[in-house]
């Protein structure tokens, strides 16, 4: 089985930041709402990992 990695390009983290604090700010989401919803999108990507093994 071949490891995979998923890295988050400065670019990315500095554009989902701004994103989270206009979540914030803007929309008055809570913290749980967000933290929530990080981790949501958190498990996404980490499943790419495994994405390419499925299909083999």
């Amino acid at each position: 089985m071949t490891d995979y990695s998923v890295e988050y390009t400065k670019k990315f983290q500095n554009s989902f930041r701004e994103d989270i604090k206009e979540w914030s700010e803007m929309y008055f989401f809570s913290d749980e709402k967000i933290t929530k919803f990080v981790r949501s999108i958190y498990k996404s990507i980490e499943l790419t990992k495994v994405f390419p093994e499925m299909h083999e």
